[in-house]
């Protein structure tokens, strides 16, 4: 089944006649909720902050309120009137998307620029298919007898990798991860895409990982299972999927969904929020400059 992301403006209606929400304090929650990290960047260029409700789909656009507080929900009919300016925006960005332009052959990948990659794989590929046969008889041994936890986070490890050459490697990758079909994965394609061409950053760099599923088979494949293992650390099911990885004194760190947007977000695009907050003057309010309200808090320390 097609998991795609649900529509902001439809559950926000639909929230606001039925259920007469009431935005409080964050629900105390372990993980982070990737379709609220997945809001925040659609909407990276306005003025607009994202809040949990009482379900982890009830996602609601706010604004601060006159003390500051982010408590107070944009109406719909204001969230029309950004899209009516954001919607062209996207679509010229769309239509001039290297990533979305760029022929790949199947299992191979293109590096677009130094911080563009772009690769194409079958849904079939799996983790131990880069490896040779004395790499592979080596890891299966170096896995015996470990946990099912760390035999799935070292395979999940080394699948990542696999995409990656040497030098890359120092960099922070940003993987984005969507079979062929979904449509909505290649708007986040262009969009990502585009605010890393507008905020370049020479330790951060892109990756489009295109999964070729004609059958939609995805969901129930080997490729998933092995790069996303930890299912009880995400709160949504659904395309695209986000991986992350950096090297810190030497020892790999992967990010993965919501978690993998949240430290994106934070390190290198939460200072841009709004760059285009000029365009929808009088529906959204200006932007407060960073640390002048305490408020105004990031992704992750919301979390905490």
């Amino acid at each position: 089944m097609k998991k795609m992301i649900p529509n902001l403006l439809l559950a926000l209606s639909f929230s606001i006649s039925v259920s007469g929400i009431i935005l409080g304090e964050e629900p105390s929650q372990k993980n982070i909720n990737k379709l609220r990290e997945m809001y925040s960047f659609y909407y990276l260029p306005f003025n607009v902050h994202f809040k949990e409700g009482a379900q982890i789909d009830d996602v609601f656009p706010v604004i601060p309120d006159k003390l500051g507080a982010l408590s107070e929900i944009v109406l719909p009919d204001n969230m029309r009137k950004v899209e009516q300016v954001w919607e062209p925006i996207r679509e010229t960005w769309k239509n001039k998307s290297l990533f979305l332009s760029t022929s790949v052959q199947l299992g191979k990948k293109v590096k677009i620029s130094q911080h563009l990659i772009s690769h194409k794989i079958p849904v079939s590929r799996n983790a131990m298919d880069h490896l040779s046969l004395a790499d592979k008889i080596l890891l299966q041994e170096s896995l015996k007898g470990k946990s099912p936890e760390l035999q799935a986070n070292v395979t999940q490890l080394r699948f990542l990798k696999s995409f990656l050459d040497p030098e890359e490697l120092t960099n922070f990758n940003f993987f984005i991860i969507a079979p062929s079909w979904c449509l909505s994965s290649k708007e986040y394609v262009s969009l990502f895409e585009s605010y890393f061409k507008k905020f370049p950053n020479t330790h951060l760099s892109l990756h489009s990982l295109a999964i070729e599923d004609p059958n939609e088979l995805i969901f129930e494949s080997k490729l998933f299972k092995e790069l996303f293992p930890n299912t009880k650390k995400y709160t949504h099911e659904i395309v695209p999927r986000f991986l992350a990885i950096e090297q810190v004194e030497g020892k790999s760190i992967v990010y993965e969904e919501g978690e993998a947007l949240a430290v994106l977000y934070e390190r290198f695009f939460r200072s841009h929020q709004g760059f285009l907050n000029n365009t929808v003057a009088g529906t959204l309010p200006a932007l407060v400059k960073d640390g002048e309200n305490p408020f105004l808090s990031s992704s992750l320390a919301k979390i905490k």
